[in-house]
């Protein structure tokens, strides 16, 4: 039972941080300046060919959460689940560095968002390989 506890903070933490998320990104993208969330997180006021490709990743962010809460349901049993956000998690942080190289992020933005990756990294690896223990 311990080692679901562990799998289901993974899938909740990351189905609400994707909730949230592509929930700003779609504000973002269907109200530009008007969102509520322009240079709060992730986004930013921006022209027609950024609120297009914003609202085409803020889809998949949805779709993850939908994932994410579906491996919930049978957390041991899709744990694999959890492999396929270790390179979501790496594809992120290359964003968010170009976000500050562009100028978009502060260093601070950038160092918080880092940090709270790197823990959820080591848990989703703490996680998964707790998990397999079941196999055994």
């Amino acid at each position: 039972m311990q080692k679901e506890i562990y799998l289901r903070i993974c899938y909740w933490w990351g189905a609400i941080a994707d909730a949230l998320l592509g929930m700003e990104m779609f504000c973002s993208a269907f109200l530009g300046s008007n969102s509520p969330f322009t240079g709060f997180g992730m986004t930013i006021d921006g022209g027609p060919e950024y609120r297009y490709a914003i609202a085409i990743a803020a889809t998949f962010m949805l779709v993850w959460t939908i994932l994410l809460l579906w491996a919930d349901r049978k957390p041991l049993e899709r744990k694999n689940i959890l492999l396929l956000l270790i390179p979501v998690i790496f594809g992120l942080r290359i964003s968010i560095f170009l976000g500050y190289y562009f100028g978009v992020l502060s260093i601070e933005r950038v160092i918080f968002d880092t940090i709270l990756s790197m823990i959820l990294l080591i848990l989703i690896i703490f996680s998964f390989f707790n998990a397999r223990k079941t196999e055994n």
